[in-house]
């Protein structure tokens, strides 16, 4: 067991929440922000979100050792949601993994640093390069006639988690189908030079859609509502303990060089979260890990392959012992307590 008190935030101040590249804490107010995927929509900026892109005849072979996932269907310019587990069947990172080409694949999660250690310790034919990218969502039930009016072209042949690839301003977008918690909408993918030239071109074109902007109170509430939580936020993902030391000693000698001035090559080489806050005053890291199961995504472990965790999933799948639910309080309870 390893002791959480490195983990913890100071309980003598406001501990660290985002950092400043999230953007403002608010811009119209959370709630209103809020509302914006219910009622109009939202811009929302993820290009901070690390990524890494692996290319050969190993890639495959790769993705599909380190993840829950099932391969035998994954067709070129779709995405999934891919998730990576340690031997114990707890969630080591997940995010979106991207296939350009048979073996060509792009994974944005909290920790792609995973990837980069497994794919250099266990000898893969395959080469990574670390790409920074612009990952702008456009989500709510405006977001599809604004994106149409914006690329002069229909998105309606899009289907969930395909691409598109679309002209913004001028500027070739993929356009990522998504929609967190319900609502419809994009992922907007694209050479971080642009970053800036396809965000004011939405921001202008959604005015009259009724387009709002995500603070950092806001940001994260969706992937909640979706029951996709976020690790360092809503849980913790299980890259922190003593077990992990090779993993942390490869990190130190091996951050990639396009990382060197950003914060996943210095406080977040090894982990996405660095600490955590809240209530918890448990004995050890390993208390806040949550495998798939727990977290709603039973449907996406596949056993027609092996991969890390494999053994830990087939017993709590038959056997589950607890899962992720949604707590829906009483107006008036709650009206009571806070008078």
């Amino acid at each position: 067991m390893t002791d959480p008190s490195r983990f913890r935030a100071f309980k003598s101040a406001l501990p660290l929440e985002y950092p400043s590249l999230f953007g403002h804490l608010e811009y119209t107010g959370w709630k209103d922000e809020q509302l914006s995927w219910k009622k109009t929509c939202y811009i929302g900026d993820w290009s901070f979100v690390a990524q890494i892109r692996v290319k050969g005849p190993d890639a495959v072979k790769l993705f599909s050792y380190l993840s829950i996932n099932s391969f035998d269907n994954h067709p070129v310019g779709k995405a999934k949601h891919c998730v990576m587990c340690n031997e114990d069947g707890k969630v080591i990172t997940e995010g979106v993994l991207l296939r350009h080409a048979e073996d060509d694949f792009e994974y944005e999660a909290s920790n792609v640093q995973w990837v980069l250690y497994h794919l250099k310790k266990g000898g893969y034919n395959a080469e990574a390069t670390f790409p920074s990218t612009h990952k702008l969502q456009v989500s709510g039930p405006n977001s599809l006639a604004l994106l149409e009016k914006l690329s002069k072209t229909t998105l309606r042949d899009v289907k969930f988690m395909n691409t598109k690839i679309i002209k913004i301003d001028g500027a070739d977008v993929i356009a990522l189908r998504q929609g967190m918690a319900g609502e419809i909408g994009f992922e907007l993918h694209g050479p971080i030079e642009q970053h800036q030239q396809v965000y004011n071109a939405v921001w202008e074109a959604g005015q009259e859609f009724g387009i709002r902007r995500l603070g950092r109170r806001t940001i994260q509430i969706n992937h909640l509502e979706a029951c996709y939580p976020t690790t360092g936020v809503h849980y913790w993902n299980a890259a922190s303990d003593a077990r992990m030391q090779d993993y942390f000693d490869f990190m130190d000698n091996n951050v990639p060089k396009e990382w060197a001035n950003s914060p996943f090559g210095s406080i977040l080489k090894h982990n996405f979260p660095i600490s955590f806050m809240g209530s918890w005053d448990g004995e050890s890291i390993e208390e806040l890990y949550r495998s798939p199961v727990e977290m709603g995504w039973s449907k996406s472990i596949k056993f027609d392959h092996e991969f890390i965790g494999r053994a830990a999933l087939e017993e709590e799948v038959r056997h589950p012992k607890r899962k992720v639910v949604t707590l829906e309080f009483n107006s008036e309870d709650m009206i009571a307590i806070y008078a």
